[in-house]
């Protein structure tokens, strides 16, 4: 993989000399190749024609038989996910270490892009491993997986008594880990609202005991309010701040956002309801209750099986900015509407559905781009998996999009391009009908996206809103007036994955027997 990054800078005169392989996947299935470039933070993006320039370098230089697909993951050198990657990687690597260091003797030091990292570990501890191979283990991993040059130095320490057997002390450090012990789960289809990125892995509500420092935490927001105060200074200033309680299920925690006046159209969007994912610091809050004071929110959904989940569950895609779940993706009571003696008829059992729909700059599929894609599948009779991403287009958005879509061009900054897109969604929705509502604006953006890179979608097309005009007499047809008529919810219109899943149950519960 050198040789191939040391070829793409011979090529084009260490222009890309910034980027690093993070991975190569090939699938049999499909016949196609994914590379996965990774590139720094301090690098804004990927420009279309610079992929363009080195998705046609690989397509040459490698000759394969197969379709090439390239895809690109931005490095965040936060010292956090530093810390976390050491820490994993001598507990698989290094577990004798691993047992008798705890994070306080990781000292990470960021200097543009240059990481030095002293790991302070006892004498004894040392006497038992190559110190210098353990330098060159860990920065080379640490390599693999970000954008920087790693330097690592093991300061010895004093003397470390061994108090038994070291499998007992490993026992005892895993369980004072922070990084390892706490069960975390994975959020879907996490979108940043407002501040840094962070890893979207949430620790469970009902483990946070005390205060805490750099939290992840996950929920549903109940009763959310905008509240003012005076900042006192040379010039006194009105803040705004805003208060919620964060509803994880079974527990749940007070949450406060003190808010920079910029980020205030963002968060005056969020309502009850709305599932969103934080980092902060847990402290005692004014009324003696441990609070949660934001610093960073992602917009995302939480999994059903929540309170299950052991490990962090695998996606079908292997791509950064979405989540392709095998999983069941409906709540409870969705659940309950439709196998709670529910039978459909033979199309439906015969049949695999991708139900779908496009957020989009304009209404001309000739001039206009796609800036979001969402679908359901639909198996055996069941929504089984979901697909979602926003897109981000050549031009701006305009406010009257914004305003009609809640999308705006912050939002899109750091989407995929739609030629990564439109190939995913492709594989999605291979082998099965299409389903829309009003189908043929949504099919006219992804036939005219797929032709751009050589995709044509040759799949059946089936119209929801064609089946609701024969199955039920409505003054309207449009999609919230069929929804309000079946009693089925549509919550966030005019989001393309919210749109397709309305209309997945719609066709469901058009074609109930």
């Amino acid at each position: 993989m050198e040789k191939l990054i040391s070829e793409i800078n011979k090529k084009f005169n260490n222009e890309f000399s910034f980027l690093k392989i993070y991975d190569v996947e090939y699938s049999v299935s499909d016949k196609s190749c994914t590379f996965t470039f990774m590139y720094p933070e301090n690098i804004k993006d990927i420009s279309n024609e610079n992929r363009k320039k080195i998705n046609d370098f690989l397509k040459e230089y490698l000759n394969l038989n197969s379709k090439i697909v390239v895809k690109y993951k931005k490095s965040y050198l936060d010292k956090e996910f530093i810390l976390k990657e050491i820490l994993l990687f001598l507990k698989k690597s290094y577990s004798s270490v691993f047992a008798y260091i705890s994070q306080n003797e990781i000292d990470i030091k960021n200097n543009n892009c240059y990481i030095n990292v002293n790991l302070n570990i006892a004498k004894n501890i040392c006497d038992g491993i190559d110190v210098k191979k353990l330098e060159q283990d860990v920065a080379l991993y640490l390599s693999s997986k970000f954008c920087a040059e790693f330097f690592i130095n093991v300061n010895q320490t004093e003397y470390v008594e061994f108090d038994g057997a070291i499998e007992k002390n490993l026992e005892k450090a895993l369980q004072n880990q922070i990084t390892q012990k706490l069960p975390r789960y994975k959020v879907i289809e996490p979108i940043m609202l407002v501040g840094k990125e962070f890893y979207f892995e949430p620790e469970y509500i009902g483990n946070i005991k005390s205060e805490k420092q750099a939290v992840i935490l996950a929920g549903k927001i109940v009763n959310i309010n905008k509240k003012t105060f005076i900042k006192k200074g040379k010039v006194e200033k009105e803040k705004a701040y805003y208060t919620f309680v964060l509803n994880e299920g079974k527990n749940q925690i007070n949450a406060v956002y003190f808010c920079p006046k910029a980020n205030e159209v963002k968060m005056d969007k969020l309502i009850t309801g709305d599932c969103i994912c934080i980092m902060g610091d847990v402290r005692n809050g004014y009324n003696g209750s441990l609070t949660l004071y934001a610093k960073n929110i992602a917009l995302c959904e939480l999994p059903n099986n929540i309170y299950e989940v052991k490990e962090t569950p695998k996606a079908v895609l292997t791509t950064d900015y979405r989540i392709v779940k095998p999983e069941k993706i409906l709540s409870l009571e969705q659940e309950n509407l439709f196998n709670k003696n529910v039978i459909y008829n033979k199309h439906i059992y015969d049949n695999t559905f991708v139900v779908f729909d496009v957020e989009t700059t304009g209404l001309d599929a000739e001039s206009c781009e796609i800036i979001e894609i969402g679908a359901s599948k639909i198996e055996n009779g069941k929504i089984s998996q979901k697909f979602q991403t926003l897109v981000k287009p050549t031009e701006s958005i305009s406010k009257l999009i914004t305003d009609l879509t809640g999308i705006n061009n912050k939002m899109v900054e750091d989407a995929p391009s739609i030629e990564d897109v439109i190939n995913d969604f492709y594989r999605f929705a291979e082998n099965s009908i299409l389903v829309g509502y009003n189908v043929s604006f949504d099919m006219k953006f992804i036939q005219n996206a797929g032709k751009n890179y050589g995709i044509n979608f040759s799949n059946e097309v089936e119209d929801a809103m064609v089946l609701a005009r024969e199955k039920v007499r409505l003054s309207n047809y449009k999609l919230k007036t069929v929804v309000k008529e079946l009693n089925i919810v549509l919550e966030n219109a005019h989001r393309a994955y919210n749109d397709a899943l309305a209309t997945a149950k719609v066709f469901l519960k058009l074609n109930e027997m």
